[in-house]
């Protein structure tokens, strides 16, 4: 039973940290695509209206992945506190490695340069 429960344990660490990494680059490469879209009208020299609905659906979109990359990390304590629940702690430790997602001031953020 043991053997078991790791072995779902780990199956669900195997496939939850490609799953955050897609997020974060789906949110990037979003978030890349609106500032092309937004360089590329002003480089063509059209009017500042033209493509207004699309840049607003794109930062939308980008919002929307962001949000998505909240609730990933947002995820971390509730499969810890799962992996507690089903007795598994002394195998996979606490290796939480993320900042609270409740920190909207960055507190932990230090600027460099």
């Amino acid at each position: 039973m043991l053997n078991q429960r790791l072995a779902a344990a780990q199956s669900i660490a195997d496939a939850f940290r490609p799953a955050e990494e897609a997020i974060d680059h789906a949110a990037m490469l979003a978030t890349r695509c609106l500032a092309t879209m937004m360089e590329a009208r002003a480089l063509s020299g059209v009017p500042l209206a033209t493509g207004l609905d699309e840049l607003a659906r794109m930062h939308a979109l980008s919002t929307r992945l962001i949000e998505a990359r909240r609730d990933v990390i947002s995820l971390h304590p509730d499969l810890a506190a799962v992996r507690d629940a089903v007795g598994l702690r002394a195998w996979f430790g606490d290796s939480d490695e993320c900042s609270p997602v409740d920190n909207p001031k960055g507190e932990r953020l230090h600027a460099i340069g």
